[in-house]
């Protein structure tokens, strides 16, 4: 399981995956959190799950299930997000952070790279550029088949007339 923290910013992103739950109680509870949605994953908001942490055993709250989540999972591993808290009671750690990044458009791989050069490589750095793209480019390509289908349709009576 991949324990994740966010902030304010990323709880108030995150507002638009929340299958159900509560957003306001991973961010005011301790000891709570949302796990991501999963097919083969049996967990349910009101579970408790159970950490081992460093070889403790931690336990925290499921109280919201979320569609996604901007951070890569490798197969088989789930996902829970926490608040800085919460992760920092359960973890010990405080001394971590993710820095998004927004570029303007057209922003070239140049200017990506440069940005790359400045983290150190004890970081990941995750460039999401080309799957935010091909998400927008399947999204056009859909409405572009819709629309089409609605001409199709729209021009029948006139082929028979």
């Amino acid at each position: 399981m991949d324990l994740i923290s966010y902030e304010q910013y990323q709880f108030d992103w995150a507002r638009d995956y929340l299958l159900e739950g509560s957003l306001e109680s991973v961010q005011t509870d301790l000891g709570t959190g949302l796990i991501v949605y999963n097919s083969q994953n049996t967990i349910q908001t009101g579970d408790t799950v159970s950490l081992n942490i460093d070889g403790q055993s931690e336990e925290i709250q499921i109280v919201g299930i979320l569609s996604n989540c901007p951070f890569y999972s490798a197969a088989d591993v789930g996902t829970i997000i926490c608040s800085e808290d919460t992760f920092e009671q359960i973890t010990g750690e405080s001394k971590y952070t993710v820095i998004d990044v927004q570029l303007v458009k057209g922003a070239t791989d140049e200017e990506v790279y440069v940005i790359r050069q400045m983290v150190d490589s004890s970081f990941t750095f995750a460039d999401e550029r080309m799957g935010n793209s091909s998400t927008m480019g399947t999204y056009y390509c859909f409405w572009l088949f819709i629309y089409g289908f609605l001409v199709l349709i729209a021009m029948i009576p006139y082929l028979y007339k």
